[in-house]
C-alpha cells in the first residue's frame, strides 16, 4: 500500500507544510517499529517535498517521513518468554525466545495505545500512557507526550517521557530519530557531522551476509554513504550536542539538532531515501520526567 489508511493532520506555517499521521482510528496500522503519535509523513518547503520513501512499494515496516522510536522495549529484559513488555509509543509485544536488539520492532503488537490529540494551525500534540505489572516485579509505567510544531525556520519535534518503576528504580531505554530525505541516487545526500564524530569500521560479514559498506568523506568534508550496503556508524560523540547538516539532493541544507547528549550517529541510504540517525542511550530513573527535542532547520 502507498500509506496506511489513517487520517492526516495538516500543519502550515509560512513556507512550510507538514502532514502528521493521526493514530487514533487504528494505532496498530503503523506497526511496532516507530513512535506512532507525531509520526510526520511529509515535510514540504515552498512546495518541495523534502522527505523520501525508501521503497516505492512501501509497507508498514519500511521508512519514510520523519519517524522517531525507542530502540528497545521497556522492561524487555525483565519479561519472561510469553510475557508482555512495553514498547513506548507503540503498545505492548509478547516476548518470544531468541529476540534481541530491535528484532521485536517487526513483531505483532499484542496491545495498542489510546492517544489524546490536540492541534492548531501549525502544531499538534500527542499524549499517551501505559502500565504493566510483570509477575513478581511490581508495576512499570510511563507517560509520553510528543509535540510537532512548524516555525519560520522549519520543524521541531519535542518528546516528554516520564517513568514509574518503583521496584526497579533504574531502567535503560534508548531513543533515536530516523528521518528519510528524498534523493535520486544512493549518494545524492551528503552530511556534515559533529567535529567529534569518528567512523567505526564496518562489521565483518557473517556467512551468507553481504559485505557492508560504510561511508566516505569527500574533499568538501561531507560524508556520503558507500555502496553496496550503505550503513555507517559514527562514535566519539558521547555527550555532544553539536548539530549535523544535511546537504539535500536537489539543493538546500537542513540543520538537524538534538538538544540532549548524543551517544552515536548512523548514516543509512537507499536509492530513494537517505537518513541520519542521532541516538540517545541512557538510563531513566524512577519518578523522572525528561524532555528533549530534535529540530530540522533550513540554513541554506
Amino acid at each position: 500500500m502507498s500509506r496506511p489508511n489513517l487520517p492526516l493532520i495538516n500543519l502550515s506555517h509560512g513556507a512550510w507544510k507538514a502532514e502528521v499521521f493521526d493514530p487514533r482510528p487504528g494505532p496498530d496500522m503503523l506497526g511496532a517499529r516507530f513512535i506512532h503519535g507525531g509520526w510526520v509523513r511529509s515535510l514540504i518547503r515552498d512546495g518541495r517535498e523534502l522527505c523520501g520513501k525508501v521503497d516505492l512499494g512501501w509497507h508498514r515496516y519500511d521508512g519514510f517521513g520523519l519517524p522517531e522510536t525507542f530502540e528497545s522495549g521497556l522492561a524487555w529484559h525483565l519479561a519472561g518468554d510469553g510475557e508482555e513488555f512495553l514498547r513506548p509509543g507503540c503498545g505492548r509485544i509478547i516476548k518470544r525466545g531468541g529476540e534481541a536488539g530491535e528484532e521485536h520492532a517487526d513483531a505483532q503488537l499484542s496491545t495498542v495505545l489510546d492517544w489524546e490529540v490536540e492541534s492548531g494551525p501549525d502544531w499538534a500534540e500527542f499524549r499517551t500512557e501505559d502500565s504493566l505489572r510483570l509477575p513478581g516485579r511490581n508495576r512499570i509505567a510511563y507517560r509520553l507526550v510528543r509535540r510537532v510544531e512548524l516555525s519560520t525556520d522549519g520543524l521541531q519535534s519535542t518528546t516528554t517521557f516520564a517513568l514509574q518503576a518503583p521496584m526497579q528504580r533504574y531502567l535503560p531505554l534508548a531513543w533515536y530519530a530516523h528521518p528519510f530525505f528524498a534523493q535520486r541516487s544512493l549518494q545524492g545526500t551528503a552530511y556534515a557531522l559533529p567535529s567529534a564524530a569518528r567512523l567505526m569500521a564496518a562489521p565483518k560479514p557473517f556467512p551468507g551476509m553481504r559485505k557492508l559498506g560504510t561511508a566516505v568523506q569527500g574533499d568538501d568534508g561531507l560524508w556520503r554513504p558507500e555502496p553496496p550496503v550503505a550503513r555507517a556508524v559514527f562514535a566519539g560523540l558521547w555527550g555532544s550536542r553539536e548539530p549535523s547538516r544535511v546537504h539535500l539532493d536537489g539543493g538546500g541544507v537542513l540543520e538537524v539538532a538534538v538538544d540532549a547528549p548524543l551517544d552515536h550517529i548512523v548514516l543509512w541510504a537507499g536509492e530513494n531515501g537517505s537518513s541520519i540517525e542521532p541516538k540517545i542511550a541512557r538510563t531513566w530513573v524512577h519518578g523522572e520526567e525528561t524532555t528533549w527535542g530534535i529540530g530540522y532547520r533550513w540554513v541554506g
